[in-house]
């Protein structure tokens, strides 16, 4: 078969870490596969694993991820566009500006209740932007011809595969599903969470699909795989038998070990593996940015007897400022080898950063900067292998304390049981069989079944 690998479009290596693994499961078991992702550090790790990645040259590529006090000095760099500039490309360029330039503002600086809530965030409650999106995949998808779609968390990839008729497989976190209790599950839900399913409908309805309920109805798949484990992931006992927990999901990358800076680091302090997330997300206006953690850990950190490691996700090089000694600084580091040669992990509580914490036994330091991240701190700590330092907002900007962060590093780094506890959970999840499960399931799923009188 051919599947086509899609994700959300952000600047970050959460989403892909997990799709990675299994396109390479898929491919060693003889199928195609191809990626469409056209982020920067996606589209470094998609390379960089040997993976064919199907991106349109659009200015909507260009520019969606961008700041906007930055888009004009984008334009303004005419070596980029000179080679662009027939007039269907100048259309297209200023089809997106208006778009991007009009969207109305949402309250990004608001933690999202549910799946809904934070794609309302993203801009999906605007039609001219699911439009855009929804023209630019079915693009994709007429291009590539997948007999398959495998979806990490794009509504608008889902919505088109469906305008299309490709079966779609989906790839999620327990949270996103739509019979979830969402992202904020330890508090009172409120009677109606802004979402943009009206919007989504629209232009569901101009290509002739049903109404959804719940734009999150786009993270169930013909086949839905939960990445986690059920005790640690939950959904309703109805619901958890339409789909498959595979436990974590890791990207083994081909360069498996850890450049010198790191693996030459004398063993004779702990080694704290510093992941700070995404520091700026463009157009998110500070909702997913991780940034405070990173300024609150240089200050917390640079004077404690222990090697940090940072490393920026393929963004880099490090150019802001001058590191502490005890700092060694990364563009990337596989992920497994670094997670396993770490005694703690400090990070922004994506779930990937999780899920890579327990599978190689070590407990972490959470700052979650984000609602989502904040559930996963939450069942970390509350299986006892993480310690959760809070993201307080001062005048809409998060700050950390780098007092509270420095406790919890050596409260993390002297407490034995919160290690245990990372093995044992980790055990639960390699139990649950990984990238090969996963793998079986998508197979399983389209395997052509007898008919009646065929002999089996």
């Amino acid at each position: 078969m051919r599947f086509l690998m899609t994700s959300l479009p952000t600047n970050d290596l959460g989403l892909l870490a997990r799709s990675l693994p299994l396109a390479s499961e898929l491919t060693a078991r003889g199928h195609d596969v191809v990626f469409s992702n056209p982020a920067a550090a996606p589209r470094k790790a998609i390379s960089a694993a040997g993976f064919a990645n199907h991106c349109l040259a659009h200015p909507y590529h260009d520019l969606a991820g961008l700041e906007r006090r930055r888009w004009l000095d984008l334009v303004r760099q005419a070596r980029r566009w000179h080679q662009r500039r027939q007039p269907r490309w100048i259309r297209e360029l200023a089809r997106v500006l208006y778009v991007l330039m009009s969207a109305p503002a949402t309250a990004t600086g608001e933690d999202p209740w549910n799946a809904d809530h934070a794609a309302m965030q993203l801009g999906l409650g605007y039609r001219p932007i699911v439009d855009l999106q929804v023209e630019l995949m079915l693009r994709v998808l007429d291009e590539c011809r997948p007999d398959a779609i495998v979806d990490c968390w794009n509504p608008c990839a889902v919505l088109a595969a469906r305008i299309r008729r490709i079966p779609v497989v989906t790839l999620i976190q327990a949270d996103a599903h739509p019979e979830s209790a969402g992202f904020r599950w330890w508090e009172p839900p409120p009677l109606q969470a802004p979402t943009p399913v009206g919007t989504v409908n629209e232009v569901g309805h101009a290509y002739g699909l049903p109404s959804l309920q719940r734009v999150a109805d786009l993270s169930v798949g013909d086949l839905t795989l939960v990445v986690g484990a059920p005790e640690f992931d939950p959904l309703p006992a109805a619901t958890q038998q339409t789909v498959t927990y595979v436990g974590s999901l890791h990207w083994h990358e081909p360069v498996r070990k850890l450049p010198p800076s790191i693996a030459n680091l004398e063993r004779d302090r702990p080694v704290v593996w510093l992941y700070p997330g995404t520091l700026r997300y463009g157009l998110a206006g500070g909702l997913l940015d991780s940034e405070a953690l990173l300024g609150a850990a240089i200050e917390a950190l640079g004077d404690e007897a222990m090697h940090v490691v940072l490393s920026l996700g393929y963004r880099g090089p490090w150019s802001r400022q001058a590191l502490p000694d005890n700092f060694v600084v990364e563009s990337y580091v596989p992920g497994p080898a670094m997670a396993a040669f770490s005694d703690l992990l400090v990070h922004h509580g994506g779930y990937g950063s999780c899920q890579l914490g327990l599978h190689a036994g070590r407990p972490a330091v959470i700052a979650p900067t984000f609602a989502e991240r904040e559930s996963n701190a939450r069942r970390m700590r509350g299986l006892g292998a993480a310690t959760v330092v809070q993201v307080r907002k001062t005048r809409g900007r998060k700050v950390i304390d780098p007092h509270e962060l420095r406790v919890a590093v050596r409260h993390a780094l002297r407490t034995p049981a919160m290690r245990e506890a990372a093995r044992r959970a980790g055990s639960r999840l390699h139990a649950l069989g990984g990238v090969k499960t996963a793998a079986n399931a998508i197979e399983d799923y389209f395997r052509p079944r007898p008919t009646r009188g065929e002999r089996r």
